[in-house]
């Protein structure tokens, strides 16, 4: 979809690259907004901005638009008259709809009259170029083009070569309407429905059952191994991949479910609505089966997903439901009431509660099905909620973007565990401003948003260091007791924590030794510096006293965590501590004209360019490659629409962590501290060394 007056913007190319990675028909619709009030302005003749958008298409996407209905104006006044029928060669004044007959075999109950003269022209150029792309891709159309010229092809040869075409891709057919006035959608629907394949062919929707929660019987065990959702970094793109993985690995061989009417239903959620009337909808794609109201359905929530409350997670939840109504949108977005639904229809159930995003709707015969999830979109755009000031307004706030979560799956609420802070993820600044006036509207409260802080971690460099610990309290009846000796090593970038006991001779039985393991890890927690987590370094058990009596493993978690403790305070005292920041893998998707700028940008982020590659030959897109701190990247988002005029975006994922610069460091610890004043050498780093001041 696009629009007159923006024309192909970022948004619509982003879809398009989509559709054309999948190899799927599109057709395009040039939302004219409200037609009814078109006039000529001062920015021209609404004719005119038509004409500017069908070069758009042509010029950004590399598709030969072909029209088939467009708006036609009032040449003095600009007025909207209706929309010209191209392939029938008539004017649609209401609402019309595409159909291959000829439009003197058409019902006047359609809305068509004949053109008016300041029509004909444009409706003659419009005829010869849909005739003529045509021709290129349909021996029929072609031969009756020789022989009799434009007006010799038939209306039906036009529309059945144009379902050729589409399904090929070799055109992209043009519809042009205003969604808000319903004007040309039943034209878009029909369109859809006659030229794009029907949700029958192909090899079916791919599915497994359940794996090992089937073989189990179903129980009610969870299916989903990791969970990759809960491992995905806040910041990882790839969102697709990981529902894909999570899937894959909750299940047994993969199948595909064909569309058949007759077979056991199965649907999957795409999404989920509130309606004033009937409340809460859940809204599915029936895949196979016939789908009727009072159905004995099974939930099953999808791998890794969020899955729903009456599934209990996990592939093969068993949720039981039963639709109350199945309602169906009509064009404009009106509800009725159906009867049934058939696979790749759109329905929308009553009363199916804990249903969720992705989730498997299934008959009670194929419980354990899981259909393989829907694309989740995550957002690229991240801001923190500011809470924990007013507790009432909080949990009003927190519950009004839960149910816009629901609807929609873009819209993502996560906290950073290392930062503790609650985050709201959307696809771009357009997409939260509209979750902030919805909020605003509907639920008159005021969405603050704040840049997130970075995730910074700790660690110690140059010699190992050891620590004494104890915990001594024998005053009478059960005590306390553990004595300890730490040895706390750096180890290279990427080692994490690793735990080891030397000592020799039972001096610290194994229970003890795992509790100080448990206890080192504990420490580790907040670094010497500034609070951060404190990683990449080995803890090692040297020495350790027990008492037959009073130790315990408390008292060893305990001992052993404040030995850690001082011996990384010990490392800071002598400069040895550094600052780490993550580094993250950027790929940013512009146009060729964007490049110079988008390096040049980088470069003052302290990025390191890795390379270029080509995106899409026909959009003219390449993707750039860099490495880049994350704390340059906290408000890139809006950088990048300002370089690319919204065209551009971007992915990122954690690639790796690395040193900070002494200067850096003692700039982000004087924050962290409340702006006191920190010595660049106790924060250790590059070019730092020395003793922190006391």
């Amino acid at each position: 979809m696009t629009t007159p007056t923006v024309g192909v913007d970022g948004a619509c190319k982003r879809v398009w690259e989509r559709v054309a990675d999948a190899g799927v028909p599109a057709v395009a619709f040039v939302n004219c907004f409200r037609l009814s009030e078109s006039a000529v302005e001062a920015g021209g003749h609404p004719a005119g901005r038509f004409a500017a958008a069908l070069h758009s298409i042509e010029a950004s996407l590399g598709q030969l638009p072909v029209v088939l209905f467009a708006p036609t104006f009032d040449p003095d006044t600009g007025a909207f008259l209706g929309l010209i029928d191209v392939l029938a060669g008539a004017l649609c004044r209401d609402d019309c709809r595409f159909l291959s007959a000829p439009a003197a075999d058409r019902e006047r109950a359609d809305g068509l009259d004949a053109l008016p003269p300041s029509a004909v022209a444009e409706a003659a150029a419009y005829r010869e170029h849909a005739v003529e792309a045509l021709a290129d891709v349909d021996d029929a159309v072609m031969g009756a083009y020789l022989d009799g010229g434009v007006d010799g092809v038939s209306a039906a040869a036009l529309a059945t070569a144009l379902r050729t075409a589409v399904a090929s891709r070799s055109v992209l057919p043009v519809i042009a309407g205003s969604a808000a006035e319903g004007v040309g959608v039943r034209a878009l629907d029909d369109l859809l429905r006659d030229c794009t394949p029907a949700f029958g062919e192909g090899a079916g929707w791919p599915a497994h059952e359940g794996g090992a929660a089937a073989e189990a019987g179903n129980d009610g065990e969870d299916g989903d191994g990791d969970d990759a959702y809960a491992a995905e970094q806040v910041y990882t793109s790839g969102a697709d991949a990981l529902a894909e993985a999570a899937w894959r690995r909750a299940g047994g061989p993969v199948s595909h479910v064909a569309p058949d009417a007759t077979a056991p239903v199965a649907g999957i959620v795409y999404g989920l609505s509130l309606h004033a009337y009937s409340g809460r909808l859940t809204e599915v794609l029936v895949v196979s089966g016939t789908l009727t109201k009072h159905a004995k359905l099974v939930l099953n929530a999808a791998a890794g997903g969020g899955g729903g409350a009456a599934t209990g997670g996990g592939a093969g939840g068993g949720g039981r439901v039963s639709p109350a109504r199945l309602l169906r949108r009509r064009p404009g977005g009106a509800l009725e009431e159906v009867t049934s639904a058939g696979p790749g229809e759109l329905v929308c159930l009553e009363k199916i509660d804990g249903a969720a995003y992705g989730d498997t709707l299934t008959c009670a015969e194929r419980s354990a099905l899981q259909l393989r999830p829907l694309p989740r979109p995550y957002g690229r755009c991240t801001f923190t909620l500011p809470v924990g000031d007013d507790s009432r307004a909080d949990d009003k706030l927190l519950r009004a973007l839960g149910r816009l979560a629901e609807e929609d799956p873009s819209l993502r609420l996560s906290r950073n565990e290392e930062t503790g802070e609650l985050l709201l993820s959307g696809t771009g600044l357009l997409h939260l401003g509209i979750v902030r006036e919805r909020l605003a509207t509907e639920a008159k409260i005021d969405l603050p948003l704040a840049t997130p802080h970075v995730a910074y971690h700790e660690t110690l460099t140059g010699r190992p260091v050891r620590a004494p610990g104890r915990l001594v309290k024998q005053s009478g009846g059960s005590g306390q007791y553990a004595v300890v000796e730490v040895e706390v090593t750096p180890l290279p970038r990427g080692g994490g924590f690793v735990w080891a006991d030397s000592t020799k001779g039972g001096i610290v039985t194994k229970s003890f030794s795992a509790a100080a393991g448990r206890g080192a890890a504990e420490a580790l927690k907040a670094g010497p510096l500034g609070g951060f987590p404190l990683t990449d370094v080995s803890c090692t058990l040297v020495d350790g006293k027990m008492h037959s009596v009073d130790s315990s493993e408390n008292a060893f978690f305990h001992a052993t965590a404040s030995a850690v403790r001082a011996a990384a305070a010990a490392a800071a005292d002598k400069g040895h501590a550094a600052l780490l920041e993550p580094i993250m893998h950027l790929a940013v998707t512009v146009e060729e004209a964007h490049m110079g700028r988008i390096s040049k940008d980088l470069a003052t982020r302290r990025g390191r360019l890795s390379g270029f590659r080509p995106a899409s030959e026909d959009l003219g897109l390449v993707v750039v490659e860099a490495s880049v701190p994350l704390a340059e990247l906290l408000t890139y988002s809006k950088t990048l629409d300002a370089l690319t005029s919204g065209t551009g975006s971007f992915t990122m994922a954690v690639e790796r962590y690395e040193e900070v610069t002494s200067h850096a460091a003692a700039a982000v610890l004087g924050t962290r501290r409340g702006g006191a004043a920190v010595d660049a050498k106790a924060a250790g780093g590059k070019g730092g060394g020395g003793k922190r001041k006391r």
